[in-house]
């Protein structure tokens, strides 16, 4: 098995007090129909369809021939004799067999994928395999061949070293091949406990038992993310309220599943303790496309005077899983009352007797979410469009 013939070479002797003074060389293509042979010139030559036995460069006790051209994929048959100056020939001409294979075998990545998105990934795996150019030609093989693969981060542009993602500089790490499987698999564990939230780029190349190399090499690029996804912005907040059920936020990424829930907290009006009213995300509330913009989601079926548990589940595309919980959020459907007590309707002041301040009641019903705030609107009915801005009449 060869990956380079240029140069044939041989012995030559003859018994004294013979000398040796030529030496031939027949070079057969058995694979070829009809068959072919090597016509030499000086330091090349051509395949042709008529034997020849061609003249070797013969030294002292050994001889060579240049410039042989063979192809990869097929077998060859050399033969040669010598020639003393006697003029007598060489009568048992010695023969042998060799394999030219100059062709590199072929490896690809498996896993991960052409951008993939992962959390979890145990091995960088792939296949390989030593095939000729010609239908049947004769490879070398991968069972003492070898496959190589780098890691970089592309963030830090870092490789990894075996050990630690620690230089710049490109590292060829050997992996483990498996020649019982077909094809022949190889691998390379993971680095996952050295591995940071970044996009990686996965290269792999192969080397037959001769020493040929893979000419293209392949790659990947994916991106290792171990950081669930966020609700960002939530309305309603901890301990706040609806009277909708609307809840709006954002997402730090998006995500192949979400879910939002309200879970009773209580059971008033007919509501069941730990009852959950929810909804699952559409892909358009899911994409976060444009990233950042706010996303609305209504839930039916909540029962005015109880207090929820919004609860907000996510799963990322890299299958991170997320859940967030914010307490006491008060379903309050009813209106707020609210009375003016100071000054009482239909009353008359003069200025010296007229109130300071003006004083009323408000409240919201047993279970609802309470009074936030009471206004006040006061109107100059003199003049019909005359209103107190709280300074100033205007």
């Amino acid at each position: 098995e060869y990956n380079n013939i240029s140069l044939s070479s041989g012995t030559c002797s003859d018994p004294v007090p013979g000398k040796v003074d030529k030496v031939y060389v027949w070079i057969q293509n058995p694979n070829k129909d009809p068959l072919e042979y090597w016509k030499h010139y000086v330091t090349s030559g051509t395949w042709q369809f008529a034997e020849v036995w061609n003249e070797a460069n013969v030294y002292t006790s050994s001889w060579t021939l240049t410039g042989l051209s063979c192809a990869e994929g097929y077998s060859y048959i050399f033969k040669a004799r010598a020639k003393d100056r006697a003029g007598n020939y060489q009568t048992s001409i010695p023969s042998s067999t060799f394999y030219f294979d100059n062709k590199g075998p072929l490896s690809n990545i498996t896993k991960p994928l052409q951008g993939d998105r992962l959390s979890s990934l145990s091995a960088i795996k792939g296949t390989c395999e030593d095939k000729s150019d010609i239908t049947g030609g004769y490879k070398s093989g991968m069972k003492y061949g070898e496959v190589y693969c780098t890691i970089q981060n592309l963030s830090t542009g870092k490789y990894y070293d075996g050990a630690e993602f620690s230089t710049t500089t490109v590292q060829w790490l050997t992996c483990y091949i498996d020649t019982t499987t077909v094809p022949i698999s190889w691998l390379y564990g993971w680095p996952d406990t050295k591995a940071t939230d970044a996009n990686y780029e996965i290269k792999c190349k192969a080397a037959d038992k001769l020493g040929n190399y893979q000419a293209v090499i392949s790659s990947v690029t994916f991106y290792w993310d171990t950081t669930p996804a966020q609700y960002l912005n939530v309305t309603p907040p901890e301990n706040g309220g609806t009277k909708d059920g609307k809840v709006t936020f954002q997402l730090s990424e998006a995500l192949s599943y979400g879910k939002v829930i309200f879970k009773a907290e209580t059971d008033v009006g007919g509501e069941t303790l730990d009852n959950e009213h929810s909804a699952i995300l559409s892909a358009a509330q899911r994409d976060n496309d444009p990233s950042g913009e706010t996303v609305s989601v209504t839930i039916d079926g909540l029962v005015s005077g109880n207090d929820y548990t919004l609860i907000l589940n996510s799963t990322d595309t890299a299958n991170n899983s997320n859940s967030q919980s914010f307490l006491h959020i008060n379903c309050d459907t009813a209106e707020p009352d609210s009375a003016i007590t100071v000054p009482v309707n239909g009353g008359k002041f003069r200025k010296a007797t007229a109130p300071t301040e003006i004083r009323g009641t408000a409240a919201d019903g047993t279970g609802e979410s309470g009074v936030k705030e009471v206004r006040v609107r006061i109107q100059d009915l003199t003049y019909n469009t005359t209103y107190c801005n709280g300074i100033a009449w205007t």
